[in-house]
């Protein structure tokens, strides 16, 4: 799945059409027991690939495909063929039959008057298709079930059809490795695992204090003291970091050369090393390219990725000061290709990102949400949003967010993007409180006291600058 055609496919496609074509019995229906219909003709048949291919099935998740190639069997007869570009339209989807090519968006001045060009017309097709997701949007967007097409697969589907576009960025070549997250949950734990609450010291204080004292260098060790227990560490642990009473030869005079709490501290952390190996699957990727959009992601790894169309994905990225931060996109298409193996086309959604939690009112005994607030981009006047678990909410859905233990009252608006993975809500904020405790958070002072309406209920500068 996914795969590249093999070379030839399309020109075998489109000679068997012009062949057909060229004796006139393109348009014959012929009986066939294996399709639901009873009957197809060569033009219906041909009719379905090219729409299947411009319906881009690598942008979408395998069951999707499957289900709108059962549907395009009845859609197909909803379009038209032709040799004559449409009065009135610049650019069309065409096919060169004299050529190993997939169908193409071209402008009426690369048509001309060849012969080898047709063109077809998804006019009515779209109108159909529009009155389908228009009759969804009143019923909720509920989840497809069996055969059903997906309200957002519909939407992708009319864009695909109706939008006749080219590449809009260029693209410059890229060859670092990434670190990456694929799906809410793991981006929500990569951003807690770096980000240090600002109502909190950015300073880790353990249970135990440790400390070296005079000690040769020769008789240290490093972290490989557990697989080399000959060796001696001289530890003084101190309850109280103030406290420097205890000494080295304290430990050594009870048989003690190594604490315990040093010993469970230092266990603890190989544990979660242990725990970060096991995300090794979205380690393995590699920039192949970088647009103003998005990336192109190189997989490379013998084993399968955790990559799927429509999910989110976390790439963590250098800036130029030095430090790293985390962009958040979605994963719009796969492509196996023979000889480099699987790429995936990244489109961002946004530059900075923050992890939160949402949970509804009157639930009390029900555990929040993991969900990710994307900022608001004033310029072109975009809201901030929330990703959120897929048909979890609905518009207009009460709910409380806590934003690094600082708690909001929001209410979810319009859906922006929903996929089988996520769905990205805007939301409007009730009231804002200030952090547990009282006080302000990170250094802003135009935060609302508790209980009091913000100014604008839209405008999250507030948080975003305390964060």
């Amino acid at each position: 799945i996914y795969t590249e055609h093999p070379k030839g496919t399309w020109w075998d496609l489109h000679h068997i059409y012009a062949y057909a074509e060229l004796k006139r019995f393109h348009q014959k229906a012929i009986k066939d027991n294996e399709l639901k219909s009873g009957s197809v003709s060569i033009e219906d048949q041909y009719k379905q690939i090219l729409l299947f291919a411009l319906a881009k099935p690598n942008s979408m998740r395998q069951n999707d495909a499957d289900r709108i190639f059962k549907a395009m069997s009845g859609w197909a007869l909803r379009t038209a063929l032709s040799t004559k570009p449409i009065a009135n339209i610049n650019r069309h989807y065409c096919s060169r039959i004299d050529t190993d090519l997939a169908p193409l968006c071209v402008t009426n001045e690369e048509i001309s008057d060849d012969d080898n060009v047709r063109i077809i017309s998804t006019s009515g097709l779209v109108t159909y298709l529009r009155g389908q997701a228009d009759e969804a949007d009143m019923l909720g967007g509920v989840a497809a079930f069996g055969e059903q097409i997906p309200q957002e697969t519909l939407r992708a589907l009319i864009t695909s059809w109706s939008t006749c576009i080219k590449r809009r960025f260029s693209r410059a070549v890229g060859a670092n490795d990434s670190k990456v997250a694929i799906g809410l949950n793991p981006i929500y734990e990569a951003l807690i695992a770096e980000s240090v609450s600002p109502t909190k010291s950015k300073v880790k204080k353990p249970a135990a204090m440790f400390s070296l004292e005079s000690i040769p260098e020769s008789a240290r060790a490093h972290r490989d003291v557990f697989a080399q227990p000959e060796q001696n560490i001289l530890l003084a642990e101190h309850a109280n970091p103030k406290d420097k009473s205890a000494s080295n030869w304290d430990l050594i005079g009870r048989g003690r050369t190594l604490s315990d709490s040093f010993t469970n501290e230092i266990k603890k952390q190989n544990s979660e090393m242990g725990e970060l190996n096991k995300e090794a699957p979205d380690l393995h990727w590699k920039v192949g390219n970088i647009s103003a959009g998005g990336y192109c992601l190189e997989w490379q790894s013998e084993n399968p990725s955790r990559a799927l169309v429509g999910e989110l994905i976390g790439i963590r990225e250098r800036e130029p000061d030095g430090s790293y931060h985390w962009r958040v996109g979605v994963i719009r298409w796969m492509q196996y290709i023979q000889q480099t193996g699987l790429e995936i086309g990244v489109q961002m959604l946004s530059l900075k990102v923050i992890f939160c939690t949402v949970r509804r009112p009157e639930r009390k005994n029900e555990q929040p949400f993991k969900c990710l607030m994307l900022p608001g981009i004033k310029p072109i006047q975009q809201p901030s949003t929330l990703l959120m678990p897929a048909h979890a909410f609905r518009k207009e859905n009460a709910l409380m967010l806590n934003v690094y233990e600082r708690d909001m009252e929001i209410q979810l608006g319009t859906v922006r993007e929903h996929t089988g993975s996520f769905t990205q809500f805007q939301f409007t904020q009730k009231s804002e409180e200030t952090p547990k405790g009282g006080g302000n958070s990170g250094g802003g002072n135009n935060t609302p006291t508790a209980g009091q309406k913000s100014s604008n209920p839209d405008d999250f500068d507030s948080i975003w600058s305390s964060l």
